[in-house]
């Protein structure tokens, strides 16, 4: 019975690619499904079926990888390079090209490796894509020397390429975080450093962290000569969580709010539930007859940069942050140059 059912449906494909073969003059059919009957296990999406010179029918299953049929999936940064300072945190993109227009496809997604602390983001997942339409994957790098590693992989019959991107944590440089004044705490693992990308007065960093994390910032000089005075300056964006307290702190210390033994000035600091505007003047020199901080009014601080390197730290705690911000919720922070020395 096995012999007959299976000549009989030989027979019945070689009619089937005779007629092909008259009707369009090749024996390659378009894609499409074919389903043998009276077997088991028979039933195939295929990309190809013909005839081959002894009469015998090939049938290709699976996806096409020619015609534009097959996608392609790729892993993209913006970063300078896959070193990064440590505690970094960030997105890299994953792209699709080609495939089947107006067919949405899943790429499957990891994010590993001895730097990628908890929080740092979703550890693995799917991400339905069109094509030309990127999808971010989040991710954050650890302490110095410990890696994080975002890889992707394609479904079948589909290609990835390049599909894995490890960033490398290294100790910050340029002036940010240290050196460190005597006396400071360590910085802890839950900290995250701003960067020095912010300080070219024109980047904004949309800084997103979990409730209770600190971000810092080194005080950059000003590039001027009219005017002492940088701002620290915070407003709202599209992940601006519900119901937060801001803090702001001006001292020696990164990444530590209240640091034992180191006074803070009433001016240097504040903590408000504003949402849509929060700054920090900070004077990095005395000038214009403001010699001391006890000379300045609030939200005006007096960090001599004679004194060695200052930071500004910023703590959110929040309620309420979409579930689908896998980074946390934030707000967006950059520098601005005052033009003159007055606090008013």
């Amino acid at each position: 019975m096995r012999i007959a059912t299976t000549t009989f449906l030989r027979r019945t494909f070689v009619l089937l690619g005779a007629a092909l073969a008259l009707a369009t003059g090749t024996p390659v059919m378009a894609q499409g499904k074919v389903t043998l009957t009276n077997t088991t296990g028979n039933s195939c999406d295929y990309s190809e079926m013909k005839v081959t010179p002894n009469g015998n029918i090939v049938v290709t299953c699976g996806t096409s990888s020619g015609g534009g049929n097959a996608a392609n999936f790729a892993l993209s940064h913006t970063f300078a390079n896959t070193t990064v300072p440590a505690l970094t945190a960030g997105n890299v993109s994953v792209t699709r090209a080609g495939g089947p227009a107006g067919e949405a496809l899943m790429v499957t997604f990891s994010v590993s490796g001895s730097g990628c602390p908890a929080g740092s983001g979703a550890n693995s997942g799917g991400i339905m894509l069109l094509p030309n339409a990127p999808s971010p994957i989040s991710f954050r790098v650890g302490a110095a020397g410990t890696s994080c590693t975002v890889q992707i992989g394609a479904p079948s019959g589909h290609t990835a390429s390049p599909s894995s991107i490890t960033f490398t944590a290294q100790a910050p440089g340029g002036g940010d975080p240290g050196p460190v004044v005597d006396g400071c705490p360590a910085i802890p693992t839950s900290s995250v450093s701003g960067g020095t990308a912010v300080n070219d007065f024109q980047t904004v960093d949309q800084r997103r962290m979990a409730s209770g994390s600190v971000a810092y910032y080194a005080v950059p000089p000003p590039r001027n000569n009219t005017s002492v005075i940088v701002e620290f300056n915070q407003t709202a964006g599209n992940t601006t969580p519900g119901g937060v307290i801001t803090e702001v702190q001006v001292s020696r210390c990164p990444g530590v709010m209240n640091p034992p033994g180191h006074s803070i000035a009433s001016q240097c600091k504040q903590s408000t539930s504003q949402i849509q505007l929060v700054s920090m003047n900070v004077w990095t020199a005395p000038a214009a007859g403001y010699n001391t901080q006890s000379q300045l009014p609030n939200g005006h601080c007096l960090a001599p940069a004679s004194d060695g390197q200052y930071y500004v730290n910023v703590r959110w705690t929040y309620q309420f942050c979409d579930p689908s911000f896998t980074l946390g919720c934030g707000f967006n922070i950059r520098w601005n140059e005052r033009n003159g020395n007055s606090p008013f």
